[in-house]
């Protein structure tokens, strides 16, 4: 459950299931990646992100490179 007061007041102090946001997100698109791209970037100017790693939870990316030597 989120500490977010905020969230917990808009929400009604209820919270959407996973596939509820997975659904609404993958309908968004292209709008719903450059708005990752554009708070990425905030993030990173704010020094908020490492450089040495970056990991997404549960995310499943396209890669070329080999299984390998991953």
């Amino acid at each position: 459950m989120p500490e977010d007061v905020t969230f917990i007041a808009l929400s009604c102090d209820s919270a959407p299931h996973l596939t509820t946001l997975a659904a609404s997100i993958s309908g968004q698109g292209n709008e719903m990646a450059q708005l990752f791209v554009q708070e990425f970037n905030l993030c990173d100017r704010q020094g908020l992100i490492s450089q040495l790693l970056f990991a997404i939870k549960g995310a499943k990316l396209p890669s070329n490179a080999s299984k390998t030597k991953t």
